[in-house]
Protein backbone atom coordinates (compact mmCIF):
# COMPACT_ATOMS: atom_id res chain seq x y z
CA UNK A 1 0.00 0.00 0.00
CA UNK A 2 1.35 3.46 -1.31
CA UNK A 3 1.79 5.84 1.31
CA UNK A 4 -0.73 8.28 -0.01
CA UNK A 5 -3.69 5.24 0.12
CA UNK A 6 -2.27 5.40 3.77
CA UNK A 7 -2.68 8.98 4.32
CA UNK A 8 -5.76 9.01 3.13
CA UNK A 9 -7.24 6.33 4.87
CA UNK A 10 -5.50 7.65 8.55
CA UNK A 11 -7.24 11.07 7.27
CA UNK A 12 -10.78 9.54 6.55
CA UNK A 13 -10.65 8.05 9.73
CA UNK A 14 -9.65 10.35 11.65
CA UNK A 15 -12.73 12.78 10.39
CA UNK A 16 -15.30 10.06 10.68
CA UNK A 17 -13.73 9.92 14.19
CA UNK A 18 -13.87 13.83 14.74
CA UNK A 19 -17.67 13.91 13.11
CA UNK A 20 -18.78 10.70 15.64
CA UNK A 21 -17.00 12.74 18.30
CA UNK A 22 -19.72 15.83 17.47
CA UNK A 23 -22.48 14.28 17.30
CA UNK A 24 -21.78 12.10 21.02
CA UNK A 25 -21.17 16.00 22.39
CA UNK A 26 -24.15 17.18 20.23
CA UNK A 27 -26.65 14.40 21.78
CA UNK A 28 -25.28 14.87 25.29
CA UNK A 29 -25.85 18.82 24.92
CA UNK A 30 -29.21 18.28 23.32
CA UNK A 31 -30.17 15.95 26.55
CA UNK A 32 -28.98 18.02 29.14
CA UNK A 33 -31.09 20.86 27.10
CA UNK A 34 -33.98 18.28 26.87
CA UNK A 35 -33.55 17.50 30.68
CA UNK A 36 -33.35 21.10 31.43
CA UNK A 37 -36.34 22.21 29.72
CA UNK A 38 -38.19 18.88 31.02
CA UNK A 39 -37.69 19.99 34.24
CA UNK A 40 -38.40 23.64 33.65
CA UNK A 41 -41.75 22.48 32.38
CA UNK A 42 -42.33 20.33 35.41
CA UNK A 43 -41.61 23.68 37.78
CA UNK A 44 -44.01 25.81 35.91
CA UNK A 45 -47.09 23.41 36.31
CA UNK A 46 -46.07 23.08 39.66
CA UNK A 47 -46.30 26.83 39.86
CA UNK A 48 -49.07 27.25 37.84
CA UNK A 49 -51.23 24.47 40.13
CA UNK A 50 -50.20 26.89 43.20
CA UNK A 51 -51.54 29.92 41.61
CA UNK A 52 -54.31 27.77 40.60
CA UNK A 53 -54.83 26.88 44.40
CA UNK A 54 -54.17 30.50 45.54
CA UNK A 55 -56.54 31.72 43.21
CA UNK A 56 -59.21 29.52 44.29
CA UNK A 57 -58.64 29.96 47.75
CA UNK A 58 -59.01 33.97 47.51
CA UNK A 59 -62.20 33.23 45.37
CA UNK A 60 -63.27 31.29 48.56
CA UNK A 61 -62.41 34.02 50.85
CA UNK A 62 -64.04 36.88 48.96
CA UNK A 63 -67.17 34.26 48.82
CA UNK A 64 -67.28 34.06 52.21
CA UNK A 65 -66.68 38.00 52.82
CA UNK A 66 -69.09 38.80 50.28
CA UNK A 67 -71.68 36.21 52.22
CA UNK A 68 -70.54 37.53 55.17
CA UNK A 69 -71.15 41.38 54.51
CA UNK A 70 -74.59 40.57 52.94
CA UNK A 71 -75.38 39.01 56.26
CA UNK A 72 -74.64 41.89 58.10
CA UNK A 73 -76.13 44.02 55.87
CA UNK A 74 -79.58 42.22 56.72
CA UNK A 75 -79.31 42.30 60.39
CA UNK A 76 -79.53 45.70 61.18
CA UNK A 77 -79.61 46.93 64.87
CA UNK A 78 -81.73 49.97 66.45
CA UNK A 79 -81.15 51.00 70.00
CA UNK A 80 -84.71 51.23 70.15
CA UNK A 81 -88.29 50.77 69.05
CA UNK A 82 -88.38 54.63 67.52
CA UNK A 83 -85.95 54.20 64.20
CA UNK A 84 -87.04 50.22 63.97
CA UNK A 85 -90.86 51.96 63.38
CA UNK A 86 -89.56 53.94 61.34
CA UNK A 87 -87.89 51.57 59.35
CA UNK A 88 -91.05 49.17 59.32
CA UNK A 89 -93.01 51.97 57.79
CA UNK A 90 -91.06 52.84 55.23
CA UNK A 91 -90.17 49.17 53.72
CA UNK A 92 -94.02 48.47 53.98
CA UNK A 93 -94.36 51.70 51.71
CA UNK A 94 -91.49 51.06 49.29
CA UNK A 95 -93.54 47.28 48.86
CA UNK A 96 -96.40 49.27 48.00
CA UNK A 97 -94.87 51.97 45.73
CA UNK A 98 -93.42 48.48 43.92
CA UNK A 99 -96.93 47.34 44.16
CA UNK A 100 -98.11 49.96 42.02
CA UNK A 101 -95.79 50.22 39.17
CA UNK A 102 -96.34 46.65 39.06
CA UNK A 103 -99.78 46.98 38.35
CA UNK A 104 -101.06 44.88 41.02
CA UNK A 105 -104.48 46.61 41.36
CA UNK A 106 -105.19 44.68 44.76
CA UNK A 107 -101.63 44.80 47.08
CA UNK A 108 -101.92 42.99 49.95
CA UNK A 109 -99.70 43.26 53.33
CA UNK A 110 -99.51 41.46 56.21
CA UNK A 111 -98.58 42.30 59.90
CA UNK A 112 -98.27 40.06 63.30
CA UNK A 113 -96.89 41.17 66.48
CA UNK A 114 -95.78 39.60 69.12
CA UNK A 115 -96.27 41.93 72.52
CA UNK A 116 -96.49 42.54 75.98
CA UNK A 117 -99.02 45.25 76.45
CA UNK A 118 -98.40 47.37 72.94
CA UNK A 119 -97.39 50.15 74.96
CA UNK A 120 -95.13 51.32 72.57
CA UNK A 121 -96.08 50.36 69.30
CA UNK A 122 -99.85 51.19 69.85
CA UNK A 123 -99.05 54.75 70.22
CA UNK A 124 -96.29 54.87 67.58
CA UNK A 125 -97.22 52.47 64.64
CA UNK A 126 -101.11 51.02 65.18
CA UNK A 127 -102.73 54.13 66.12
CA UNK A 128 -100.92 56.05 63.51
CA UNK A 129 -99.16 53.91 60.47
CA UNK A 130 -101.99 51.82 59.76
CA UNK A 131 -104.92 54.25 59.03
CA UNK A 132 -102.45 56.12 56.86
CA UNK A 133 -101.35 53.40 54.95
CA UNK A 134 -105.24 52.47 54.51
CA UNK A 135 -105.78 55.89 53.65
CA UNK A 136 -102.74 56.60 51.24
CA UNK A 137 -103.39 53.44 49.36
CA UNK A 138 -107.17 52.66 48.59
CA UNK A 139 -107.06 49.36 47.29
CA UNK A 140 -105.19 47.70 50.33
CA UNK A 141 -105.73 45.27 52.14
CA UNK A 142 -104.70 44.70 55.54
CA UNK A 143 -104.04 41.57 57.63
CA UNK A 144 -103.38 42.64 61.33
CA UNK A 145 -102.87 39.58 64.27
CA UNK A 146 -101.61 41.09 67.78
CA UNK A 147 -100.88 38.63 70.46
CA UNK A 148 -100.65 40.73 73.94
CA UNK A 149 -99.97 39.82 77.42
CA UNK A 150 -103.22 39.29 79.69
CA UNK A 151 -103.67 41.42 82.48
CA UNK A 152 -104.77 38.80 84.88
CA UNK A 153 -101.15 37.42 84.14
CA UNK A 154 -98.88 39.87 84.51
CA UNK A 155 -100.50 41.02 87.85
CA UNK A 156 -99.41 37.54 89.02
CA UNK A 157 -96.01 37.91 88.19
CA UNK A 158 -93.20 39.77 90.47
CA UNK A 159 -92.67 43.04 88.27
CA UNK A 160 -92.08 46.29 90.28
CA UNK A 161 -93.76 49.56 88.97
CA UNK A 162 -91.06 51.10 87.47
CA UNK A 163 -92.13 53.92 84.20
CA UNK A 164 -94.72 51.44 82.96
CA UNK A 165 -97.88 49.96 84.70
CA UNK A 166 -97.55 46.66 82.51
CA UNK A 167 -101.29 45.56 84.75
CA UNK A 168 -102.72 48.77 83.67
CA UNK A 169 -101.61 48.93 80.60
CA UNK A 170 -102.64 45.33 79.19
CA UNK A 171 -105.85 46.06 81.12
CA UNK A 172 -106.52 49.49 79.06
CA UNK A 173 -104.93 47.79 75.72
CA UNK A 174 -108.45 45.28 75.97
CA UNK A 175 -110.86 48.10 75.79
CA UNK A 176 -108.50 49.96 73.54
CA UNK A 177 -107.98 47.14 70.78
CA UNK A 178 -112.44 46.41 70.43
CA UNK A 179 -112.47 50.20 69.96
CA UNK A 180 -109.92 50.36 67.04
CA UNK A 181 -111.40 47.22 65.62
CA UNK A 182 -114.96 48.68 65.61
CA UNK A 183 -113.69 51.89 64.47
CA UNK A 184 -111.94 50.78 61.46
CA UNK A 185 -113.67 47.92 60.38
CA UNK A 186 -116.67 50.03 59.61
CA UNK A 187 -114.42 52.62 58.10
CA UNK A 188 -112.25 50.26 55.93
CA UNK A 189 -114.54 47.24 55.81
CA UNK A 190 -112.82 44.18 54.34
CA UNK A 191 -110.15 46.22 53.54
CA UNK A 192 -109.03 45.54 57.17
CA UNK A 193 -108.75 42.08 58.34
CA UNK A 194 -107.93 42.44 62.51
CA UNK A 195 -107.62 39.76 65.07
CA UNK A 196 -106.52 40.47 68.52
CA UNK A 197 -105.56 37.84 71.27
CA UNK A 198 -103.96 37.89 74.80
CA UNK A 199 -101.65 35.07 76.09
CA UNK A 200 -100.37 34.14 79.53
CA UNK A 201 -96.47 34.52 79.21
CA UNK A 202 -93.56 37.23 79.49
CA UNK A 203 -92.12 36.91 76.12
CA UNK A 204 -88.43 36.71 76.02
CA UNK A 205 -88.63 38.97 72.71
CA UNK A 206 -91.63 40.50 70.69
CA UNK A 207 -91.69 42.77 67.68
CA UNK A 208 -93.00 42.82 63.95
CA UNK A 209 -93.03 40.68 60.81
CA UNK A 210 -94.21 41.99 58.01
CA UNK A 211 -95.09 39.71 54.86
CA UNK A 212 -92.61 36.88 56.47
CA UNK A 213 -89.71 38.57 54.91
CA UNK A 214 -89.18 41.55 57.41
CA UNK A 215 -88.75 41.05 61.39
CA UNK A 216 -87.80 43.67 63.42
CA UNK A 217 -87.42 41.70 67.06
CA UNK A 218 -86.63 43.09 70.14
CA UNK A 219 -85.78 41.40 73.54
CA UNK A 220 -87.75 41.83 76.88
CA UNK A 221 -85.29 42.10 80.08
CA UNK A 222 -85.00 42.84 83.64
CA UNK A 223 -82.75 45.77 84.11
CA UNK A 224 -83.55 47.53 87.74
CA UNK A 225 -84.72 46.65 90.67
CA UNK A 226 -87.17 48.46 92.93
CA UNK A 227 -88.07 47.01 96.21
CA UNK A 228 -86.89 43.73 95.20
CA UNK A 229 -88.67 43.51 92.19
CA UNK A 230 -87.43 43.35 88.63
CA UNK A 231 -88.70 46.40 86.40
CA UNK A 232 -89.79 45.11 82.87
CA UNK A 233 -87.83 46.52 79.94
CA UNK A 234 -89.27 46.01 76.53
CA UNK A 235 -89.71 48.31 73.94
CA UNK A 236 -86.53 50.52 75.57
CA UNK A 237 -84.36 47.55 74.27
CA UNK A 238 -82.49 46.87 71.00
CA UNK A 239 -84.48 45.85 67.91
CA UNK A 240 -82.63 44.44 64.92
CA UNK A 241 -84.04 43.95 60.93
CA UNK A 242 -83.84 40.85 59.62
CA UNK A 243 -85.09 40.34 55.88
CA UNK A 244 -84.84 38.58 52.68
CA UNK A 245 -85.01 34.79 54.15
CA UNK A 246 -84.22 33.32 50.83
CA UNK A 247 -80.95 34.73 50.32
CA UNK A 248 -79.99 34.76 54.25
CA UNK A 249 -80.18 31.72 56.76
CA UNK A 250 -79.90 33.47 59.81
CA UNK A 251 -83.08 35.48 59.03
CA UNK A 252 -85.05 32.81 57.61
CA UNK A 253 -84.11 31.14 60.91
CA UNK A 254 -85.15 33.73 62.86
CA UNK A 255 -88.65 34.73 61.36
CA UNK A 256 -89.43 30.97 61.24
CA UNK A 257 -89.09 31.02 64.64
CA UNK A 258 -91.07 33.96 65.20
CA UNK A 259 -94.03 32.19 63.09
CA UNK A 260 -94.04 29.24 65.07
CA UNK A 261 -94.38 31.04 68.21
CA UNK A 262 -97.09 33.29 67.04
CA UNK A 263 -99.17 30.37 65.45
CA UNK A 264 -98.57 28.89 68.71
CA UNK A 265 -99.59 31.62 70.76
CA UNK A 266 -102.56 32.36 68.70
CA UNK A 267 -103.78 28.95 67.83
CA UNK A 268 -103.63 26.98 70.77
CA UNK A 269 -102.31 29.62 74.09
CA UNK A 270 -104.87 33.11 73.88
CA UNK A 271 -107.82 34.28 74.38
CA UNK A 272 -109.94 36.55 72.06
CA UNK A 273 -109.88 40.13 72.17
CA UNK A 274 -111.89 41.02 69.30
CA UNK A 275 -111.44 40.84 65.52
CA UNK A 276 -113.07 38.91 62.31
CA UNK A 277 -111.96 35.84 61.00
CA UNK A 278 -112.51 35.75 57.03
CA UNK A 279 -112.20 31.89 55.48
CA UNK A 280 -109.46 33.41 53.01
CA UNK A 281 -106.96 35.07 55.67
CA UNK A 282 -103.89 33.27 56.15
CA UNK A 283 -102.02 31.49 59.14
Amino acid sequence: MSNEVLVSIIGFISALLVALLSVALSYNKTKAETDKLHQETIQLKLENELAKRKLNELAESTNKLAESTKKFAQVTSYKDYKKAFQELEEHIRCYLDKCKADNITAPTIDLKLIAVAITFSWDNFVLTVIPDLLNDYPNLILNLDILFVSHEHLKAQKIGMGDIDWVKKSKERVVEVKDFYNRYRKQYEKRFNFRAKVYSNIPHWHGWLFNEDHLFLGRTSWEIYEKNLPILKVGQNKYRHFSDPSENSEAAERIELFKNWHKYYFDFASEWVAGNTPKARPN
